[in-house]
């Protein structure tokens, strides 16, 4: 994906900080809302807003346009039409959501109906939500926000998963992701804790040390679908779990992800949670290969982070 807009962004933070202390200056402080596109879903509280969803100012799509998909020689190319969204998770610029279980359902459950919205735009085959915390997990600015990014095609990543989860279903006739848990809950050593509608465990081959799952223990493939309840019980997971890593890890930078259906993705998908330290970088064997090295192995950081939780 091109996009010139991006360049223009604001870059508030640096390599090592994770949050920039002066809110005179923060777009998304209580006070500077005039620094933002108009709110497109606001939740209010007694003090004022508490989260605030808007569209991007410099987005990666556009919300405008035709998809005009077309052959250039050798290429496929489709046009930038799409949707880019902040969700600012929070009020505060110092205290993130993830110290507030009810804070964050209150972001997730405004994430969840932004892409319920954007979901109903037949152009749209694929809805992304994440979340980058700190400078080496992608953010420009300190202050705790989510994206929300709606695309006309399913990109590369989410296409394999996709295509995994639909080719076991087809040869063994259940779900990838229950295979995952039936192993998991036998074997222990990776689960962190058990709740009662979801699974929280690290990550068998992690891209990153210390990638954590939060995954549905019933068939939902997309987390537009999630009640308010299971919302709360995610959010509480997340919380435990990125404070954990807070405690283990002295607060690295994270990226928190939300991984769902697109469009026409056929049976054995089952929406999930991966939440991700970034405390090393893709280098050239990463790149070149698509493999990741980690220096700790999945087992042992389970037993570091439950004596954290």
């Amino acid at each position: 994906m091109i996009s010139t807009d991006r360049v223009a962004r604001p870059r508030h933070l640096e390599p090592g900080r994770v949050l920039d202390a002066d809110t005179s200056r923060c777009p998304f402080c209580p006070g500077n809302e005039s620094h933002t596109p108009p709110s497109l879903l606001t939740v209010n509280g007694p003090d004022g807003w508490r989260v605030r969803a808007f569209p991007n100012r410099f987005p990666a799509v556009g919300i405008e346009g035709e998809l005009d998909a077309r052959a250039r020689g050798p290429y496929d190319v489709v046009g930038g039409v799409g949707a880019h969204e902040v969700i600012v998770e929070t009020r505060d610029h110092v205290r993130p959501p993830w110290h507030d279980p009810r804070q964050q359902a209150l972001a997730l459950l405004a994430a969840r109906d932004r892409m319920r919205d954007l979901a109903r735009d037949s152009r749209f085959q694929a809805i992304l939500w994440f979340r980058n915390h700190g400078p080496e997990a992608g953010a420009s600015l300190g202050h705790p926000h989510a994206q929300v990014v709606a695309l006309p095609i399913v990109p590369p990543r989410l296409a394999h998963i996709t295509k995994r989860f639909r080719r076991h279903h087809q040869a063994h006739g259940r779900e990838l992701m229950k295979d995952v848990l039936d192993f998991e809950r036998a074997d222990r050593r990776r689960v962190l804790f058990d709740d009662v509608q979801t699974t929280t465990f690290l990550a068998y081959a992690p891209r990153f040390a210390f990638e954590t799952w939060i995954v549905p223990n019933a068939p939902a493939a997309s987390f537009l679908e999630a009640t308010d309840a299971m919302i709360d019980e995610v959010a509480t997971a997340m919380c435990r779990v990125i404070v954990a890593f807070d405690r283990v890890l002295a607060e690295p930078p994270h990226n928190a992800l939300i991984v769902t259906a697109p469009a026409g993705s056929g049976p054995g998908f089952r929406w999930h949670i991966t939440l991700m330290p970034r405390m090393a970088a893709f280098a050239g064997f990463e790149l070149l290969s698509g493999a990741s090295l980690t220096g700790t192995a999945p087992e042992e950081a389970a037993r570091l982070m439950r004596t954290k939780l």
